[in-house]
Order: C-alpha cells, then structure tokens, then sequence
C-alpha cells in the first residue's frame, strides 16, 4: 500500500454546506414557543442549535432590521470593499422555511417583562414565550461632538449602514475616526476602492490596546504604504458642513475635509430596553457558566458578561465566533441539557494582503512577548498575566496558532515557555513523513 492520498473534488460542489440533521416543526408534540432576540451570530446559531437538539416546538427569531440574518464581519471587510459583492446572507430564505424559523422584522423590542413572559414592541401586538434567548448584539458609540448627525456621517453596524457608505459616487476623500478593527477595516476597504483616507485617533497607535504598540506599529506601516494618512494622538472636537462634504475640526486646530465619515470608536451592549434586572456599568447582563441571565431567559453574544471558566474572571467579548459560541451553549440548556461554556475566542482581521489570527482573550495583560518578525509580518505575540498566557496573535504562523487554540482549551493556561514547546512539539508532529 502506498504512502500517496489521493482526493478526488467533484467538478461541481454544492452552493452550502450540508444541514446537519434538524427536528421537524411539531406543535401538537411540543407546544411551546421560544423567542430570540437578535439575528446575527448568537441568535441564528442558537436558533439552528435547537432545532438540531430535537426542540420541535415553535422557535421566533426577532430583528429591528429589515434583512434577514447577514454576516455582520463582511461589512467592514469584502462587502465594503468591492462594489459588485453580493450582500452577505448567512441563510437562504427557504432555509428558514424549510426547518420552521420564523423571522419577524422590522419589530423593535421596547420592553421584556420577565415575569409576565412576553416581549413588547414599538408596535404591534405583544409575543409571549416560554424560554427566552437575549441576543440584540451592540449599538456603536458615538462622540458626542457637534455635527455627528450630519449627511456624510455615518456608523457602521447594519447592512443598511454599509449599503449607504459604499455608494462612493461623487466621493473622493473619506476620514475614519478610530484604530482598532472597525476603523482599520473600513479604511483598507475604502482604500481599495481607490478612495483616499485619512484616520483620527487619541490613541498612539492603532490597536493599541488590544496588540500593543509593535503589532500596532506593524498595522499603521502597511496602511500608510497603502496611502492611508494618519493623524494619532488626535481627537474630532466637531464636524461642520462644507460645500462638498464634511469638515472635521481636530483638537489641535486643524481641520481636515471629506466626503464620507465613518466614525468606528466601539460598540456599547443593546440592552436599553432591559428592566428589572441588574445592568452591569458597560450596560452588558451578567450570566452563569450555562448563559442563564434568570429563570427561563439566557443571553448571548456582546451583551452578556459571563466567568471566564479558567480563571472564573467576568469577561465581556465582542467578537463573532464567541458569539455563535455562546448562542450554541445557550441552546443547549434551553433544550435542556447541562452545557458549560468552555469556549475559546477566536477571531481573525485581514487587512490589504495581511491577516492576523488571535486566539485567546486578555482585556487586561501585563506583559507582552514577540516571537519572530513583527516587521516582516511573520510572528506570534503572546499576552500574559502573572506569568501565565491569556492570548496568542500571530500572521503568518497558521499552524502555530491553530496549536495555541487547542493548549488554550486546556483547564489550565501555559507560561509562555510551556505554550512555545507545545506549538513547536505539535509543529514536528504536523510535518512529520506521513
């Protein structure tokens, strides 16, 4: 027998992957209706979760928009940036239909009364529910400057958002305010729209925060070879109207004129129509291990404040596949079962020819350790606390990332040096003669 694998790829693949196998819609069997607030990650996950737990009762998912769930990461990135791109549906609409999830739209929640068990809306009738799953995601901060409501000033957080920036007719110069991954996004999008850019931010450099300066230095290069202009250490004090678009007028004094804004500062949690239950003071909802926010109602996604299950810390994470990650847990226990979130993040940002994978979390380090080139775009960044690796970033090292994430799914975190051992040991193994 030989040592070759041969793959033999039919000529033509199918359009989706395939459905894992769903219960059938039955309400004589199962009477019972559970309601999710949110269509993007967490709530579409969780809704295909349950059907894929054998929950055969009536599930209603509920959005303020007027699209059906959409891959919210594409905005900023492909769909943004090429003007002939296909919006960026999660589902085909007979996919709902086919397995009996509902979809209302254009409903705006305005209050849940939890003991009462039904939620209420701007308009229409009230929904009542038997299980509840919270999953309204973020609403973008703003700031609070004059003239952040002009035309030419926008948000990016909805498919209707992106659909109005992305018209670039007429539009030659765009001014982004904020570095960290919505604001570098857009400004690459942009960029290869062949808009010019220029970006404002206190910070000194982009991703500061959350990569520290090195990879921030590395980010900020290869932007400015890209054409982008940076103004950091900066901030917007208002925007006024000019003839042909906008001008920003920073807190030095200058001014800088565009035709399109996109002010990308953050997100806070959308929870303004939650009442009669604690409000953390970032507006996020506290959670168990299982999502379960009170009896009967759970929260997923950017909303929800949960233990981290190593170090049992409150954690807070507004990243797309922890969401998804999170709306599976929570459906699990609302079909019953006894399901921990042990999650690990992820999430990857790719900018021009560049990607970064980060695996982990750390909101807060105290120590950060390089391993290879920042500057030739080759390297793993390892984000400590008290000695022990909280998180790993890393271009161009697929394989040792994809390591990190399984040693960080281990009850306990690794030093830096037991974490660098184990990815080269799992290197040698994934190269070794098969």
């Amino acid at each position: 027998m030989g040592d070759d694998v041969v793959v033999v790829v039919p000529d033509e693949l199918p359009s989706e992957a395939r459905t894992p196998r769903m219960a059938a819609f039955d309400p004589k069997g199962d009477s019972r209706v559970f309601v999710i607030l949110g269509t993007g990650a967490a709530g579409l996950v969780a809704a295909e979760t349950l059907r894929q737990d054998g929950f055969s009762g009536r599930i209603v998912m509920v959005t303020r928009e007027s699209e059906m769930p959409y891959d919210r990461t594409e905005l900023s990135k492909r769909y943004l940036a090429k003007a002939d791109q296909e919006q960026p549906f999660l589902r085909r609409e007979e996919f709902f239909r086919d397995h009996s999830i509902e979809v209302m739209l254009d409903h705006e929640v305005t209050d849940v009364s939890f003991t009462g068990k039904q939620v209420f809306f701007r308009q229409g009738q009230p929904l009542s529910y038997d299980r509840l799953l919270v999953a309204t995601g973020g609403v973008p901060k703003t700031l609070g400057v004059e003239g952040e409501n002009l035309p030419g000033v926008f948000l990016l957080r909805t498919l209707s958002d992106c659909q109005q920036i992305r018209n670039l007719e007429g539009v030659q110069k765009a001014l982004i305010v904020g570095s960290a991954f919505i604001g570098m996004e857009v400004a690459a999008s942009l960029r290869q729209r062949n808009v010019e850019v220029s970006v404002v931010s206190p910070d000194a450099v982009p991703f500061e925060k959350g990569f520290g300066p090195d990879v921030g230095r590395m980010f900020q290069s290869i932007h400015e070879q890209n054409g982008v202009t940076f103004r950091m250490g900066r901030k917007v004090n208002r925007f006024e109207q000019s003839v042909d678009g906008v001008v920003a007028h920073l807190d030095d004094g200058s001014r800088l004129a565009a035709q399109r804004v996109v002010i990308g500062v953050g997100v806070r949690p959308a929870t303004d129509f939650i009442r009669g239950v604690p409000i953390n003071r970032d507006g996020s909802i506290s959670v168990d291990s299982r999502m379960r926010m009170t009896q009967d109602v759970w929260a997923a996604g950017d909303i929800a404040q949960f233990p981290d299950w190593r170090t049992m810390r409150p954690i807070r994470i507004e990243h797309w596949r922890s969401a998804q990650q999170m709306g599976r847990c929570a459906a699990h226990n609302m079909a019953g079962m006894d399901a921990p979130y042990t999650g690990v993040p992820f999430f990857w940002t790719f900018q021009y020819r560049t990607v970064l994978q980060y695996v982990g979390h750390a909101a807060q380090y105290d120590a950060v350790e390089i391993y290879g080139d920042v500057d030739g775009g080759k390297f793993l960044s390892m984000y400590l606390q008290d000695g022990r690796v909280l998180a790993v970033a890393g271009c161009d090292e697929d394989l040792k990332i994809a390591a990190a994430a399984e040693i960080l799914k281990r009850p306990s975190l690794p030093s830096s040096r037991e974490l660098l051992d184990q990815v080269e040991e799992s290197e040698k193994i994934s190269e070794s003669p098969k």
